[in-house]
């Protein structure tokens, strides 16, 4: 009985310790970092969900990242491409571009989708044109993307290419191509007649496996 005990009691250790090591943050360097999965642990920081005063204030990702040391917030703003949270990944808005276009500041949720990482953030450029009529771009260096003010707070998808790494939009063309194999849930997006987020995001999860 003692040695069956002992046997549980080292069972419940490793699981234990296999979840820590599991949950522990990282860090990524770069977009190729991401793909292979190759990062370094990173000490405990702060994750942030932006207002929507903030969002309006400074453009960018939806979440803010910080830590105690002022040397880690710096490399976090700065230097990080990708950090993981307790499983969750955010991707560096300073750190990606679309076409030519900047996503601002912060950090924005992202999540694998079979073999591809695919995040929400600002809609720009093209993204921006599709889904809004509006054409008043003199709003500054990242605002001059953005179609209107109004855009600074809603959401659409974009994915990175694999091999190019390049940043695309989650089109409506795309996201129904995702779709070819499920009819059923093809028909019902395409029905929705929209390219934000809160729609394509709901489609994107369901092929990723994710609880909503």
């Amino acid at each position: 009985l003692f040695m069956s005990m002992k046997r549980v009691l080292i069972l419940l250790v490793f699981a234990l310790f296999s979840v820590l090591i599991f949950a522990q943050n990282k860090f990524y360097l770069s977009v190729k970092d991401v793909y292979i999965h190759r990062g370094d642990s990173l000490s405990k920081v702060v994750l942030e969900k932006r207002t929507k005063n903030q969002l309006m204030l400074t453009p960018g990702g939806e979440y803010k990242i910080s830590a105690s040391s002022p040397s880690t917030c710096k490399r976090i703003k700065g230097r990080y491409f990708a950090i993981e949270i307790d499983g969750n990944l955010y991707l560096n808005c300073r750190k990606l571009r679309f076409n030519r276009f900047r996503f601002g500041t912060c950090y924005a949720p992202a999540m694998w989708v079979k073999d591809k990482i695919y995040f929400s953030a600002l809609p720009i450029g093209s993204a921006a044109a599709s889904i809004t009529s509006a054409t008043n771009y003199n709003m500054g260096d990242v605002g001059r993307a953005i179609a209107s003010s109004s855009l600074l707070t809603e959401r659409v998808y974009y994915f990175i290419d694999p091999i190019t790494y390049k940043v695309e939009f989650v089109s409506r063309d795309v996201m129904s191509e995702l779709l070819i194999d499920q009819p059923d849930l093809r028909a019902e997006y395409l029905s929705s007649h929209s390219e934000l987020a809160n729609v394509t995001g709901k489609y994107l999860k369901i092929l990723a496996g994710v609880d909503q």
